[in-house]
């Protein structure tokens, strides 16, 4: 499930009320969500997390800096030029689908 803005505001009280089906939840830029909770472990959570599907974990690292300049992630990418940031969508998309496979 996911949502952008009043819908990852959404999407989290739905995830709150109903949490045993929610199985994935995408909250972007969620209107109303102001921190994150005192005992949010990022480590913990990318370990969790399959390695196949991670980002890379300087983009964890550089998140929190980027985001109390007020750049965006899609900023980010717009910024890096249509080259650049081509190359990081293709080889996220590789990574992905190369996940998503089904064993044979």
């Amino acid at each position: 499930m996911a949502g952008h803005s009043f819908g990852g505001f959404t999407v989290g009280l739905y995830a709150i009320k109903y949490h045993r089906y929610i199985k994935k939840l995408l909250m972007l830029s969620p209107a109303g969500v102001h921190s994150k909770p005192d005992d949010f472990n990022l480590d913990q959570e990318l370990e969790n997390f399959p390695a196949e599907r991670r980002m890379p974990k300087f983009v964890y690292k550089l998140t929190p800096l980027v985001w109390k300049m007020k750049i965006s992630p899609f900023g980010m990418m717009r910024a890096s030029g249509k080259w650049l940031a081509k190359v990081q969508i293709n080889k996220f998309v590789e990574k992905r689908l190369r996940a998503d496979k089904m064993p044979e």
